[in-house]
């Protein structure tokens, strides 16, 4: 930059000697104004004199934001010798990478605005949390006078998903085909076309999803499905509080679905009640904004915001033969949360960054319903909820609840309660520990609902509903080891030894007291943008009557390692 202004000066120097040679009072004009043009030019080039990035900089209060350049890369990186076999050519080839523009349009900032290095860390919060996203990295690389020049690089996801699925736990098996795109042609648009059975129902449905609805920060969710034992869509679009210091929300949902519902004892459907439910419901949620915007340390809790919603909700609940349930209300929420957050590897999946939320998130509700408002009862609906994460020297600990309670006469009156811990202690060596535990109470189950135990509600030897009742506890510690074994750079493997206690009970029923050990095989692909570990167990019973196999073998996909 700094040549090319020095050779503007002498062009503009060259051009008044040649017309004040030619014509003396044309050439005294040109000379004034080549002199302004001179030093103009000068001063410019010491204003805008570029420095590289220092973190001290972050310091200066009077900092705006400069120029944006976005990187968006394809999956593989192809100059890395481990990723240019022919398999990551072929699969760059085909990948059409996300646009620029869907990354600038996530981003919490634009050029000109102050530079607030919380609003960075952020920008790759949001950015990492979309599934077709591998990694994100946002950095200052260059100070230009006042002005931050920021650089964006991000990494995609193989995003077209198709295949068959099948799985097989608690004695119960699963299978599918799916087309999945979480990034269509680019543009952060999800599409999904599917089929699958159970010994629930038969399944075919299709979802679209757009997080950048009109190209705003509006998201639209759509889905139909057509089942074997009924029909169902849902309908949401909202604008949601994506970044901590939103002002406003809102949100329209309308959703229906008519369905059996299989009621187990003993890990065996007992019976089947048809349900019909309807749901509508609007909100409108505002917000200050956070309290105490602290440039220099997002790792701490003095980053807080508090959020209010109000809102209605009408829902309509249909049990064949039974009776019907409608509620109709106006509802109230206070919502608190703190911007804490650390970054692992190797959390609940492998391979990937990962964001954990450590800060203090609570709601309070309330909702008022009346017969006048159309509703089949008078009742206040109480609920609130809490989540806290704690981070030690080589170890992770989380605690969360939910409660929820209708107060007044009918059948609405009860009250559910969810409690649940979990604990990571992380080893260098890629052989980590994990424990959980996990209690449930709910009071006048409806028709529908029950507590289970067994399966994929936990106790991997048993068969899924082998326990219910209106109360549960599941405990749960796995031995889990990190392979660096990476074929290919597709997917990481893992394996796990395991053990599980838990029982439910009431409702009539007393407590039975199961347990099982077990191993397993852990899968997870790390460059698609289908997330889901893949689980093969062989978990062994310790007790429990004799219509329990001697092992289970278990092939299914989880949120989580």
């Amino acid at each position: 930059m700094g040549f090319n202004i020095i050779k503007i000066q002498k062009n503009i120097l060259k051009h008044t000697i040649d017309t004040a040679a030619n014509n003396p009072t044309k050439g005294l004009i040109c000379c004034c104004f080549s002199v302004g043009m001179v030093v103009g030019v000068s001063s410019v080039s010491a204003a805008e004199s570029c420095q590289p990035w220092k973190d001290s900089f972050k310091d200066n209060g009077n900092l705006v934001v400069g120029d944006i350049t976005v990187n968006a890369e394809d999956v593989f990186d192809l100059n890395n010798p481990r990723e240019s076999k022919t398999i990551h050519r072929v699969a760059n080839k085909l990948h059409v990478s996300t646009k620029p523009k869907v990354i600038r349009r996530q981003l919490l900032f634009k050029q000109g605005d102050k530079f607030l290095p919380r609003k960075l860390s952020e920008s790759e919060r949001l950015i990492r949390s979309n599934r077709y996203i591998q990694d994100v990295d946002v950095t200052p690389y260059e100070l230009c006078g006042n002005r931050v020049k920021i650089l964006v690089n991000t990494t995609d996801k193989w995003t077209l998903s198709p295949g068959v699925s099948f799985s097989q736990s608690g004695g119960n098996s699963k299978s599918g085909f799916e087309i999945q795109e979480h990034n269509l042609l680019g543009s952060g648009k999800g599409l999904v076309l599917g089929y699958k059975s159970d010994e629930e129902r038969d399944e075919t449905f299709i979802s679209y999803t757009n997080s950048l609805f009109l190209g705003t920060r509006q998201k639209l969710y759509t889905s139909i499905q057509d089942n074997s034992d009924g029909k169902g869509h849902e309908v949401d679009l909202s604008l949601p509080f994506f970044e901590l210091d939103s002002r406003k929300a809102w949100g329209l949902n309308t959703s229906s679905i008519n369905e059996k519902t299989s009621l187990y004892d003993k890990g065996d459907v007992s019976s089947k009640i048809a349900v019909k439910k309807s749901e509508q419901s609007a909100f409108w949620g505002w917000s200050n904004g956070l309290e105490n915007d602290n440039l220099t340390n997002d790792d701490s809790e003095k980053n807080k915001v508090t959020r209010y919603k109000v809102g209605w909700k009408y829902k309509e609940s249909e049990y064949k033969d039974l009776y019907s349930l409608t509620e109709s209300y106006p509802w109230f929420r206070y919502e608190h949360d703190s911007e804490r957050y650390t970054t692992r590897t190797n959390f609940k999946s492998m391979g990937e960054v990962e964001d954990i939320t450590l800060g203090t998130n609570y709601t309070l509700g309330v909702g008022l319903l009346r017969k006048e408002f159309g509703s089949t009862d008078n009742q206040l609906n109480l609920n609130a909820s809490f989540e806290k994460g704690y981070e030690f020297e080589n170890s992770l600990a989380f605690i969360n609840m939910d409660a929820n309670s209708y107060i007044g006469s009918g059948e609405l009156e009860g009250n559910s309660l969810n409690l649940g811990a979990e604990w990571y202690s992380f080893d260098e060596h890629g052989s980590d520990i994990y424990l959980s535990g996990t209690f449930k109470y709910q009071s006048n189950l409806q028709p529908d609902e029950q507590i289970l135990i067994g399966g994929d509600t936990g106790l991997r030897a048993y068969p899924k509903g082998y326990e219910n009742g209106d109360k549960s506890l599941v405990f749960t510690a796995e031995k889990r080891y990190h392979f660096d074994w990476y074929p290919l750079h597709l997917a990481k493997f893992g394996a796990a030894v395991f053990a599980d206690v838990g029982t439910a009970w009431g409702d009539g029923k007393d407590p039975d007291v199961l347990a099982d050990v077990g191993v397993g095989l852990r899968m997870i692909p790390t460059r698609s943008s289908i997330t889901k570990a893949i689980h093969i167990d062989l978990a062994f019973p310790l007790n429990g009557e004799g219509d329990v196999d001697d092992v289970q073998l278990s092939v299914n996909t989880e949120n989580s390692f």
